[in-house]
């Protein structure tokens, strides 16, 4: 798909027209979708895929899936992963049947970590993410205060459509802090009901009234003004915080740390997954082998804390900016330091 802008500047209507609307999906993809996830959330055995909705179940998420029992269903906890895909798959297909959409909900990712796999099983070569997209929900999939067990089969259907439904999301360019703040402004968000209110017509209303959603849940649509940068300014005086942490990192270091390729000749390579989480205290990253033969292969995710990096002088500035240096011992095992002759710590 078309990589995601580096920079816009206009009308929030002209943004949704030129950049987001060639890629709102087809309306019998939506159309399959929906009709896929109403039989299968009526089912005796239903599986509710909903919105993460504590630091504390946040807390948990590594690489395996959080969920609970809930009578004779299961719900799912994740991040913005089964959106992604959703998005993903469904724009890669034009004719959808019941079982390609019975094998999308089955190998739905529940993180971040797992949307590599999923492309991997959908035989994409990338997925929006990849490209420069992030994907946004217009209302939210999270029951922030619910009592998880005592919510009702009907109220965990209608924040499973909320998250799931792709008339509740869409893609907006990733630039850093700008795009977040953007694609979780409530005025966009009334702009594009607006939109797809045009386009899919009673198609909008029908998910809508699943959803437990109405017209009135949206502000008025009026025309408004973005800047959309690539380099986002964080103030100086800004601190990273976290639930078990307060770290005197200044945010403008924090937010432009990169992860640099370390023995390239050898084929490693190393990214973060999402630059937003940094705001947290810790970032994911994934680290990747190139083979001569030009397949990659994945040798791992792994979670660091960014204010123990700072202490054990593992994170250095020089004039390619704020660096991260991963190593592979000789032993085998990839750990990190501030350079190739530096103390090393193993990665978790």
């Amino acid at each position: 798909m078309k990589l995601a802008p580096a920079k816009w500047k206009g009308s929030a209507r002209q943004l949704i027209n030129d950049v987001l609307k060639p890629h709102f999906l087809k309306p019998r993809q939506v159309e399959e979708w929906q009709s896929f996830l109403v039989r299968r959330l009526s089912e005796p055995d239903p599986i509710y895929v909903v919105g993460a909705p504590t630091p504390d179940l946040r807390s948990r998420w590594g690489q395996e899936k959080i969920s609970l029992t809930h009578k004779n269903s299961r719900i799912y906890f994740g991040d913005k992963a089964p959106a992604t895909a959703i998005l993903t798959y469904l724009r890669s297909i034009d004719n959808p049947t019941p079982e390609k959409m019975s094998a999308l909900f089955i190998h739905l990712p529940h993180h971040a970590f797992d949307l590599d796999k999923f492309t991997r099983w959908a035989s994409l070569s990338n997925n929006v993410a990849s490209a420069g997209w992030m994907t946004a929900h217009m209302l939210g999939p999270v029951g922030a205060d619910a009592s998880w067990e005592n919510l009702s089969a009907d109220e965990l259907r209608k924040l499973a459509l909320r998250n799931l439904h792709p008339l509740n999301m869409f893609l907006f360019p990733n630039l850093n802090k700008s795009g977040a703040v953007f694609a979780d402004d409530p005025r966009l968000h009334a702009l594009i009901a607006e939109s797809y209110a045009q386009i899919y017509g009673p198609l909008w209303q029908q998910s809508l009234e699943l959803r437990g959603d109405s017209q009135e849940s949206f502000l008025k649509a009026e025309d408004f003004e973005i800047d959309l940068a690539a380099e986002v300014s964080v103030p100086e005086t800004a601190k990273i915080e976290s639930k078990d942490m307060i770290s005197k990192i200044a945010a403008t270091e924090a937010f432009d740390l990169k992860l640099v390729t370390v023995n390239e000749a050898q084929g490693y390579h190393s990214r973060v997954l999402d630059p937003n989480i940094l705001s947290r205290g810790f970032f994911d990253m994934k680290l990747d082998f190139k083979e001569k033969s030009g397949d990659v292969k994945t040798i791992g995710f792994f979670r660091l804390n960014i204010k123990d990096l700072y202490e054990k002088k593992f994170i250095a500035r020089d004039a390619k900016g704020v660096r991260l240096l991963v190593h592979r011992t000789n032993e085998g095992q990839f750990a990190v330091g501030p350079r190739k002759t530096g103390p090393l710590s193993p990665l978790p």
